[in-house]
């Protein structure tokens, strides 16, 4: 079985795929992939923890708002409230 000309010539015109992913695409798209896993993350993890409700609010408005460094504090202000009302053990 041969392949037309058209088939022939698109694969072997040294262009790339449209169809095909880039590797940067799958990059971005694994980047982007963490960064929401994060961000749900700590977005659980403040819903969570027992605070007070306005520093809820103003965690979560901070965890959504930026992008990257967001989530990190969030999940740092949820494990320090959750160490600081732990009750000291012996």
């Amino acid at each position: 079985m041969e392949l037309p000309t058209a088939v022939l010539t698109l694969l072997t015109a040294g262009e790339p795929n449209p169809l095909v992913p880039q590797p940067y695409e799958i990059t971005v798209l694994v980047l982007g992939g963490l960064l929401v896993a994060l961000a749900v993350a700590a977005v659980v993890l403040l819903a969570r923890t027992p605070m007070d409700p306005f520093w809820r609010l103003l965690w979560l408005v901070v965890t959504l708002a930026v992008p990257l460094l967001g989530p990190v504090a969030g999940i740092a202000a949820a494990r320090q409230e959750r160490r600081r009302r732990r009750p000291a053990s012996a």
